[in-house]
C-alpha cells in the first residue's frame, strides 16, 4: 500500500543533526523537516562557502528543499555532489552518513529502489566507529529498515527499525521515536494487525502534536485512513483523507498531495465506483510526472488496469497493463509485483485465457504470501475463485473463497467477512 512512508516526514535535513550549522540560522527547519531557507539564500550561501566542508553542507540543505518541492531528479543530483564532496573533504562520519540517507531516501522516490537500498546499506555500514552519534546510528537504521519494508522483508525491517527506535529512545530524540513510530505502523498495517498499528501511529502523532509539527502529525492521519480502508471503512476513510488533503493542499508537499489522491483512488476502486477512481488515478499521474516520481506512479498504472476491468474495458486494461508489466514486477516492490500479477490474472481470466490467469494468480499468491500481505492474498483467494467457477470446478472455489474468509476472520475484519458470505451466498456456496 502507498501511505506516508517517511520519505517526506524526516530526518531533518538541517544542520542540527550533527550541531554544525553553515552560517547562520542553518540548524533551522519548517514543517516536515523542510529547511525555512529559500533556494537562492541557499545559493548565495553556497557562493560564499570557504571550505569543501561547508559547501558540501550547504549542497545537502539545497539537496532537500529541491527534495520538498518535487523536483526528485534535481535534488539527486544536488545530494550526490554533496557526497562526493563529504568524501573527498574531511567531514566527520555524522554529515557522510545524514548525506547517504538523503540520497538513498531521494532515490527510492524517483523509483530506484535497488539504489535506494545500496545507499541505504552503505550509510548503516559507517555507523560502527565509536564516534558517531546515537541520532545518526538511528536515522542510518531507520533508513535500511525502511527500505527493507518496502521490498516486503518484514523480518529484518524489524530488526532494523527496532535497532532504530531504541536509539533514538536512548538518545531522547522525540523527531526520531516519532519517525520510527510511525514506519512500524505501517509495517503493523502492511500485515494487517490494525490494533498494533494504530498503537504506534497515535504513539507518533501525540510526540508530533507536543512537538508542534501538524505536518507529520497529518501524515499519520494519512496512513490511519489507509488503515480504516483496508477494514472495509470507506466513508471514515474518505472522511479522513478530505480532511488530509484539505491541509496539504496549500502547498506545504506536492508528493503528500499525490499519495493522498491516489488512495482515494483505491478507495472508490474498492468501492467500485470505477470512474471517480480512474479520475484519482490521473489526478495523481499528472503530479508524479511532474516531479519524476515513478514510485506512486507504480500504484497508479496497475489499479488504473483494475478499473478499466470493472467497467468492462477489457482492452483498455491490457493494453495498460503489457505496457508496462515488465517495470511493475521489477520495481522491487514485493507488493506492486504480486498485487500487479493478481491484475494480470483478472485480465487473462476476463480474455477467456484460464491457463495464464492459472499461473499469474500461483505466481501472486507465492509474492503475497512471502511479503505478508495478507488483504491483498484474500482479494486474490476471492479473484481466483471465479476463475475457478468458470471451470465449473465448485469445489475449488469455495476452497479458495474459504481461504479468504479465514483470513477475514483471522485479522477480526467483519465487514469484510460479511461481504464475502454475501458473494459465496450469490454463486451458491
Amino acid at each position: 500500500m502507498i501511505g506516508m512512508d517517511g520519505a517526506s516526514m524526516g530526518p531533518d535535513p538541517s544542520g542540527a543533526m550533527t550541531g554544525k550549522g553553515s552560517e547562520k540560522n542553518r540548524g533551522a527547519a519548517g514543517e516536515g523537516g523542510v529547511p525555512q531557507k529559500g533556494l537562492e539564500a541557499l545559493q548565495s550561501e553556497l557562493s560564499r562557502a570557504g571550505d569543501n566542508v561547508q559547501r558540501a553542507r550547504i549542497k545537502r540543505d539545497i539537496g532537500n528543499f529541491l527534495s520538498s518541492q518535487g523536483k526528485l531528479r534535481e535534488a539527486r543530483t544536488a545530494l550526490e555532489e554533496a557526497v562526493e564532496m563529504m568524501k573527498a573533504g574531511k567531514v566527520e562520519p555524522d554529515d557522510l552518513i545524514m548525506g547517504l540517507v538523503d540520497l538513498a531516501k531521494v532515490t527510492w522516490r524517483i523509483g530506484e529502489l535497488d539504489k535506494g537500498e545500496e545507499l541505504a546499506k552503505e550509510a548503516l555500514d559507517l555507523i560502527t566507529p565509536s564516534g558517531v552519534k546515537g541520532t545518526t546510528k538511528g536515522y542510518a537504521s531507520w533508513i535500511y529498515g525502511t527500505v527493507r519494508q518496502i521490498k516486503g522483508d518484514n523480518e529484518e525491517a524489524t530488526t532494523y527499525l527496532d535497532r532504530a527506535l531504541a536509539l533514538f529512545e536512548s538518545a531522547r530524540h522525540p523527531e526520531g521515536i516519532a519517525l520510527v513510530c510511525h514506519n512500524i505502523a505501517n509495517m503493523y498495517m502492511q500485515r494487517s494487525q490494525f490494533g498494533k498499528a494504530l498503537a504506534y501511529y497515535n504513539r507518533s502523532v501525540k510526540i508530533n502534536e507536543e512537538l508542534g509539527k501538524r505536518f507529520d502529525v497529518m501524515g499519520s492521519m494519512v496512513n490511519m485512513a489507509i488503515s480504516k480502508r483496508e477494514q472495509g471503512l470507506y466513508f471514515d476513510a474518505l472522511k479522513i483523507f478530505k480532511t488530509t488533503l484539505d491541509y496539504f493542499s496549500g502547498g506545504k508537499d506536492v508528493r503528500v498531495i499525490a499519495i493522498i489522491t491516489t488512495n482515494v483512488g483505491h478507495t472508490y476502486l474498492n468501492m467500485r465506483r470505477w470512474d471517480d477512481a480512474l479520475s484519482k488515478y490521473d489526478e495523481s499521474s499528472v503530479i508524479c510526472e511532474g516531479m519524476g516520481e515513478r514510485w506512486i506512479e507504480s500504484y497508479n498504472t496497475f489499479a488504473r488496469s483494475e478499473a478499466f476491468l470493472g467497467k468492462g474495458e477489457i482492452h483498455k486494461a491490457d493494453e495498460n497493463m503489457m505496457l508496462n508489466f515488465k517495470a511493475l514486477v521489477g520495481c522491487g516492490s514485493e507488493e506492486i509485483k504480486g498485487r500487479t500479477l493478481r491484475v494480470r490474472a483478472m485480465i487473462s481470466r476476463e480474455k477467456g485465457d484460464l491457463a495464464a490467469a492459472e499461473k499469474d494468480f500461483a505466481l501472486a499468491e507465492k509474492t503475497l504470501k512471502a511479503a505478508n500481505f495478507d488483504t491483498y492474498l484474500a482479494l486474490l483467494y476471492v479473484d481466483w475463485a471465479k476463475s475457478a467457477l468458470l471451470e465449473k470446478n465448485r469445489a475449488r472455489a469455495k476452497d479458495l473463497f474459504n481461504k479468504a474468509r479465514d483470513i477475514y476472520v483471522g485479522l477480526k475484519l467483519p465487514l469484510l467477512e460479511r461481504g464475502l458470505n454475501n458473494t459465496m451466498k450469490q454463486y451458491g456456496l
